[in-house]
């Protein structure tokens, strides 16, 4: 009986490979498994649309609020995740500079006057947040279990921190600190700071000075220009710290007073915010040191709710005060604006893979990586079968493709023309790979479920597991070569059965299933 049922099971197991079938290595992905986090300020938490205003959202400053047309409520429904669940995190915070988020991120940094004023005097940490501890808590979780993180920070170093630091000048009372330490002034040592600053004082030239606040703006604008890039450099490292696999998309700056004069033409406001608005642009989209690491939304241009263009009108105060300055934010049109670039940023450049599909999250991991490339065509083939130089390929990109001059390598069908000769020649020195025979590779033959586990166990440097095959009938299937690695594999949960006891180790793999894989790997 025994005999008959191994026959059966073995019989099963060719047919299935004679049919074309390809199992996963994992449990396939949904689109409504990805985790979506929003780290940001009122634009991210879309103040002023429908909805926050009510239910108690702005006593909270829109803090883990999901509001219907925020930009990140519309991404994360665009991607099929299920915006009320936990998939979701919205961490946004009406007032944020990359400050208060350096702040929560990293417990060592204290803040500045703004952060003590802001959010400790009223206080809004406690109030909206549950408190610091519990805020960094919040952060530190959701940051690193996050696929997709949007960081939207930078609005209010010039817009609340400027309009609080005029309040209190014409109040009478002390400005807030804006001196600057040796390396924050540094930051400001570029010609496009000092064209900026010469621009400042052409726009506000004498009457900026007979209004006596030239001196405080310039020092103002000075302070929030280094701060911003101090602390945005530094919050990126942090939430790269947390999570380094993250794809995270950052949104850009955009003018929120465009147009907007004093009197008679006398000053152009909308011009000296649009050109810091530029700066600060240009920071986050080649300077930062993390640049090259995210994706950049340029949002110029947004819609926001509006207001008077001269500082004259008698509605343009009650404008900027009411509803703390609703009318500088982006409506509804400016929200999907928004989400628009966000996904934009987020497309996959291959017209064969759906942007909603299971294997989408890993293919743009890969892509964005550098590890895997499309099959030509604007193709990326994700239902295709994964070959052994393709895999090859891989693993060697994922080392960095490093120098293989003065290798050598046994294998007659991997000419020093082929396209993975270098990688093979690498994989086989550092044992990662074998060849099916002591002089063939077969670089076009489709890799093995046991295969991949084993590259991948040399991968990581064969490392020992404590993972168990014992609940798979058809563990006897497993070469002896490969057992140590497939236990290995299920201990990663890299892969899985193809039903709770059947691991069918010989079946084959998909590009779309590689792809997550990789991206599963590269977590562990």
């Amino acid at each position: 009986m025994k005999q008959i049922l191994s026959r059966a099971l073995a019989l099963l197991l060719v047919l299935t490979l004679l049919a074309g079938f390809s199992v996963c290595f994992a449990a396939e992905e949904s689109a409504g498994d990805l985790r979506l986090v929003s780290l940001g300020d009122s634009v991210a938490n879309g103040y002023g649309t429908e909805g926050y205003f009510e239910n108690g959202n702005n006593t909270v400053r829109g803090y883990k609020t999901k509001l219907p047309y925020a930009f990140p409520t519309i991404v994360a429904r665009e991607l099929g995740i299920d915006v009320e669940s936990e998939n979701f995190q919205q961490l946004a915070f009406s007032g944020f500079r990359p400050e208060e988020l350096h702040h929560v991120l990293d417990a060592s940094y204290p803040g500045d006057d703004y952060t003590r004023l802001y959010f400790y005097e009223d206080p809004l940490f406690e109030r909206c947040g549950g408190g610091i501890d519990q805020m960094r808590e919040d952060f530190a979780k959701y940051i690193s279990e996050a696929d997709i993180i949007t960081v939207n920070v930078g609005a209010n170093n010039f817009g609340t921190f400027m309009q609080m630091q005029i309040s209190r000048y014409q109040d009478g009372k002390e400005p807030m600190d804006v001196s600057l330490s040796p390396s924050m002034l540094a930051l400001l040592d570029t010609p496009q700071w000092r064209e900026f600053e010469e621009n400042v004082r052409a726009q506000l030239g004498d009457a900026g000075t007979a209004l006596g606040l030239i001196d405080l703006l310039l020092r103002s604008l000075r302070y929030t220009y280094a701060g911003f890039k101090t602390h945005f450099d530094a919050s990126m490292d942090c939430i790269y710290k947390l999570n380094p696999d993250a794809e995270i998309v950052v949104v850009g700056m955009y003018n929120m007073v465009e147009g907007v004069h004093l009197t008679n033409d006398m000053i152009n406001i909308g011009a000296i915010v649009g050109a810091f608005m530029d700066l600060v642009n240009f920071h986050m989209r080649v300077v930062s040191p993390h640049a090259k690491d995210y994706s950049f939304a340029d949002v110029m241009g947004c819609e926001i709710f509006g207001m008077p263009k001269n500082i004259t009108d008698p509605g343009f105060i009650p404008a900027i005060t009411e509803n703390y300055g609703i009318a500088v934010h982006p409506n509804e049109n400016g929200q999907q604006f928004i989400a628009d670039r966000v996904l934009n940023a987020l497309q996959i450049p291959y017209q064969d893979v759906d942007p909603a599909a299971w294997y989408a999250p890993g293919v743009r991991y890969v892509t964005n990586h550098g590890l895997m490339n499309g099959i030509g065509g604007s193709l990326f083939a994700p239902a295709a079968i994964t070959t052994r130089d393709q895999l090859a390929a891989t693993l060697y990109r994922l080392a960095g493709s490093p120098d293989v001059t003065g290798l050598t390598e046994p294998f007659i069908d991997v000419p020093d023309s082929s396209w993975a000769h270098d990688a093979i020649v690498w994989a086989y020195n550092e044992g990662v790979v074998n060849g099916v025979t002591a002089h063939t590779f077969l670089p076009l033959a489709a890799v093995s479920r046991q295969q991949l586990a084993t590259m991948l166990w040399r991968y990581a440097g064969s490392t020992e597991s404590a993972g168990d095959l014992s609940a798979f009938y058809d563990r006897g299937l497993v070469a002896s070569w490969a057992k140590d690695a497939m236990a290995w594999a299920v201990e990663q949960g890299l892969i899985t059965g193809v039903t709770t006891h059947t691991l069918l180790p010989i079946g084959t793999a998909t590009r779309g299933q590689l792809a997550t894989i990789l991206m599963r790997f590269s977590k562990l």
